[in-house]
């Protein structure tokens, strides 16, 4: 399988075991993040420490189960993020909607956040 969950303290943790995270593999983690809220779990930590490419389907997919989570009061947070895809998600502000953590530790203690950084056109 390429995506495992486990549960760590009071948080729920998707690792995605791939290091391509494209269509075939999003419909897999849509099914697993919602059936996660289904169960109630509504804080959700996704690792993509292996997550080498990642899709428009894999961020729409997060943005979506986030704002479910949300509404439960929880949230879904990343963590272990590489430096193109973190790139990527500033460009794209989806660390406006989605908390992003260095690592594992980071993420479980809500602390360290990652923040946006500005970028200089040139």
């Amino acid at each position: 399988m390429e995506i495992a969950v486990k549960s760590k303290q009071s948080y729920t943790i998707v690792d995605i075991l791939s290091s391509n995270l494209d269509s075939t593999l999003v419909n897999t983690l849509k099914n697993i993040l919602d059936s996660l809220i289904n169960e109630n779990k509504y804080d959700i930590l996704v690792d993509f420490s292996n997550v080498e490419v990642v899709d428009t389907l894999a961020l729409g997919c997060l943005i979506t189960s986030n704002k479910e989570c949300m509404k439960k009061g929880g949230q879904i947070s990343l963590f272990g993020v590489n430096n193109d895809i973190l790139m990527i998600l500033y460009i794209i502000k989806l660390d406006k909607h989605i908390n992003i953590y260095n690592n594992e530790k980071d993420a479980l203690s809500r602390s360290n956040m990652l923040v946006k950084r500005r970028f200089k056109v040139v």
